[in-house]
């Protein structure tokens, strides 16, 4: 069933980079109709590579997050986030120390779900339903959730919280680190942090780097329940 899931990912992920390729083919084309000889020639050619190479990133990002994903990713929304939650609003704004404090009481909105780190959110248990269990402040500068199965998120310099029934939104951090076990029960762990305007990671297994897909752009942390 998996295999099928990545060839049809692939399909519609060639697709969609062909659209933005042949757009730029197309008007290369048109230009060469237009400017003929050597130099009609060198911007026709120049245009279709870029539109070749946008059309290979297109396809590389949506084969690798997924169709769905890419189309409907959930992205930082910065307007909405910077709304302070009123008596009718379905999400609530929290300190860690009150996060925290609600968790010890069992006043908690969202029970667990899917976890993304600055957008990368693909296997390493990320793409499982991931069930809360606890939280507690670690030092001054450190937040620790575990989860079900021995799985557990360290972040360093978390800024505020917004909980809802169905998401949970970590708006700034300096770094993350995932850790869970495989099936043989080995310790693994995935490193993220911040280095200028990129995301950094260390990791102690095999996974890929290619693999990775985190953006600065993206909420440092999110944990979204899907019911479907």
């Amino acid at each position: 069933m998996k295999t099928l899931s990545n060839i049809l990912t692939t399909i519609a992920a060639v697709i969609i980079g062909l659209i933005p390729a042949c757009g730029f083919v197309i008007i290369g084309f048109l230009i060469y109709a237009s400017i003929k000889g050597i130099e009609g020639i060198a911007i026709a050619l120049l245009i279709s590579l870029v539109g070749i190479f946008l059309g290979f990133v297109v396809f590389n990002t949506a084969r690798r997050r997924g169709i769905l994903d890419f189309i409907t990713a959930v992205r930082a929304s910065p307007e909405l986030d910077n709304l302070e939650p009123t008596e009718n609003s379905d999400f609530r704004k929290l300190t860690i120390s009150q996060y925290i404090d609600k968790f010890i009481k069992g006043d908690r909105l969202l029970k667990g779900g899917q976890i993304r780190i600055w957008g990368d959110f693909k296997s390493r248990q990320l793409d499982i339903f991931n069930e809360l269990e606890s939280a507690k402040q670690i030092d001054v500068d450190k937040l620790q959730i575990n989860f079900s199965g021995e799985r557990q998120l360290t972040i360093w310099n978390p800024g505020t919280i917004h909980e809802s029934l169905t998401y949970l939104k970590i708006l700034k951090a300096d770094r993350i680190k995932w850790e869970w076990q495989d099936e043989n029960g080995t310790k693994n762990y995935y490193d993220y942090w911040i280095k200028g305007n990129k995301i950094k990671t260390e990791t102690n297994t095999d996974w890929d780097i290619y693999n990775i897909d985190t953006s600065t752009g993206a909420l440092p942390l999110e944990i979204i329940y899907n019911n479907n």
